[in-house]
């Protein structure tokens, strides 16, 4: 199985909010599950499935 990843501005836009509001989720601890690697954000899509 592959595993998709999406950067902040790929899955904001996904997720139809502003880079800042996913931000400002992390911050706070809510929000999508995400992976901080060598100082990048992704988000693998199987723990956040965008809903239709």
């Amino acid at each position: 199985m592959e595993v998709i990843h999406l950067n902040q501005r790929n899955h904001a836009q996904c997720r139809h909010v502003s880079e800042e509001t996913l931000e400002r989720w992390r911050c706070d601890g809510i929000g999508p599950k995400f992976l901080k690697l060598t100082g990048r954000v992704l988000y693998r899509l199987v723990d956040n499935p965008l809903r239709a």
